[in-house]
């Protein structure tokens, strides 16, 4: 009977990138929300283009959940794969709650 070579099987490297996709988007809407802290107070804004580019960081954002979710399936779970599916998921309320916060914080109105 001849047996099959022996294959050293290699650990299941898991990759970054999700991780860094995920943080990469919320940075990204950090910086496209924190514009509304210098609005003046009174005036009332109608953000539509900021809009369409927080949905879309955030829709590159949520692509690290496919990325990260056999992982989680795979093998025990780590941090840094929850922080990573955390993460996926807060782009858009982040840059929503950054909208309202300096709503209130400087007083401007969203125009309807």
């Amino acid at each position: 009977m001849v047996q099959p070579p022996v294959i050293a099987t290699l650990e299941h490297w898991t990759s970054r990138v999700p991780l860094w996709l995920a943080v990469g988007a919320n940075v990204a809407n950090f910086f496209l929300s924190i514009q509304f802290y210098s609005v003046p107070s009174g005036v009332h804004i109608r953000p539509m283009a900021w809009a369409s580019f927080v949905l879309g960081i955030a829709a590159i954002g949520f692509v690290a959940l496919p990325l990260v979710l056999p992982d989680l399936r795979r093998k025990q779970p780590r941090f840094r794969l929850w922080l990573t599916v955390v993460l996926a998921l807060t782009p858009y309320p982040l840059a929503c709650a950054m909208l309202q916060h300096a709503a209130r914080v400087r007083g401007f109105f969203l125009a309807p």
